[in-house]
């Protein structure tokens, strides 16, 4: 039992490590140092929700995560829209538009991009449902080679995005994790 224990304190300290290093490469996407606090507080929220779910069967907990993400997508970009502290069709309704517009916004607009609220909700959205996952593979699954897999997305889709290799230190970050 305390084996276990440790072993997954050691992998949450690990995917947290991943996790930073995820939201530091896809934070590259925007305007130099305007979306990373962010980005940060949405990946490490992500986390924190998914590490409260670990108990739950795993499809009940997948999609609780996810909804739980958004949630918390909807509090960091659009407070106005919840009712004491609880989502309401307003807050769903902001989420879709904002979505909506980051499409729209992506056709004509070269990264980097300005961390406008359609932009930021697109990255924390992606970047909280890739932190469940890879808690998920590791936690659940005991597979950290999906873990990393699924968080490596992230800065490789600023790479793509931005036309760029990527720097040394974050496959190191990575590695290292």
């Amino acid at each position: 039992m305390e084996r276990d224990r440790g072993t997954t304190v050691l992998g949450l300290g690990a995917l947290s490590l991943l996790v930073a290093a995820a939201t530091f490469g896809l934070a590259r996407v925007f305007v130099v140092g305007t979306a990373l606090p962010t980005l940060l507080l949405g990946a490490f929220g992500a986390l924190a929700i998914a590490a409260a779910l670990r108990r739950l069967p795993g499809v009940l907990a997948a999609i609780l995560g996810e909804v739980a993400v958004a949630w918390l997508v909807a509090a960091i970009l659009a407070p106005g829209t919840l009712r004491y502290g609880f989502p309401t069709l307003r807050s769903g309704r902001a989420l879709v538009r904002a979505l909506s517009d980051a499409i729209a916004s992506g056709r004509t607009t070269i990264a980097p991009v300005p961390a406008t609220r359609p932009f930021l909700a697109a990255a924390l959205l992606a970047l909280g449902a890739t932190v469940v996952i890879a808690h998920a593979a590791l936690v659940r699954g005991r597979r950290p080679l999906i873990a990393v897999a699924g968080l490596a997305t992230l800065p490789a889709f600023a790479d793509l995005a931005l036309g760029l290799r990527p720097p040394l230190a974050l496959p190191l970050a990575l590695v290292a994790g």
